[in-house]
């Protein structure tokens, strides 16, 4: 699987991504160690993320949520929900090309449903 998040990060402009558990919110995998706090991003996203799917889920459109797009001053963030468990987390500088960006993540998150759900 780590595998999968190295080449997202080598063929993007993405600069982290973190694979997160949502029910725990601890980071499974990561393309940075170092400056950033892994695993005090990862509880924060698995968090919003599941705020925003029951936020949806109360709309009753029988939508799914299938990204969510933080923009900061200076960075995107993507989160793609990846099955019942999982968020790609995938930070981006401003500037870089969004539209890529996502499809990468999206394609990512794709490939990464289906290792998962072997692994776990």
């Amino acid at each position: 699987m780590k595998e999968v998040i190295e080449r997202l990060v080598k063929d993007s402009p993405i600069y982290l991504s973190i694979l997160v558990d949502r029910k725990e919110g601890l980071p499974v995998l990561s393309s940075q160690e170092g400056e950033v706090d892994i695993e005090k991003v990862s509880a924060y996203f698995a968090s919003a993320v599941d705020e925003i799917i029951k936020a949806t889920q109360c709309c009753e459109t029988g939508d799914t949520v299938e990204e969510v797009l933080v923009t900061t001053s200076n960075n995107y963030v993507i989160l793609n929900p990846i099955g019942e468990r999982f968020v790609l987390v995938s930070i981006l500088e401003r500037g870089e090309n969004l539209g890529i960006a996502s499809l990468m993540s999206k394609r990512c998150a794709s490939k990464l449903l289906g290792r998962l759900e072997e692994r776990w």
